[in-house]
């Protein structure tokens, strides 16, 4: 399994530990969703499992969400607590994860 951890944006918060981002550079257009699709496509192409540092900018972390639904990468979203200073994971559910779900109930088979 090839896992990476990744912030979402450059420059938009600092993140400890992290120094590899899904965007290097600022997003300039926000309309450019093809554009934005092949950047996430280029930075998650030997990728299968995926932690993302949320630093904001919806239309960017709806790119990666939509890319690893499509490619089937397990995805786990990492944002900022204010009250703690610290980060909290929120897994991402596609079909990766469909015989855990089955398994706790969530879902029915």
């Amino acid at each position: 399994m090839n896992k990476k951890s990744f912030g979402l944006v450059k420059g938009r918060h600092d993140i400890p530990n992290v120094d590899a981002f899904i965007f290097d550079d600022a997003i300039t257009d926000v309309t450019d969703i093809d554009g934005m699709m092949l950047v996430v496509a280029d930075k998650l192409k030997d990728v299968n499992d995926v932690d993302v540092f949320v630093t904001g900018l919806s239309v960017a972390l709806v790119s990666v969400i939509n890319f690893c639904t499509l490619h089937n990468i397990k995805l786990t979203l990492h944002h900022f607590n204010r009250d703690t200073g610290g980060w909290f994971a929120q897994p991402v559910f596609s079909d990766v994860h469909k015989d855990d779900l089955i398994g706790a109930g969530i879902i029915s088979g």
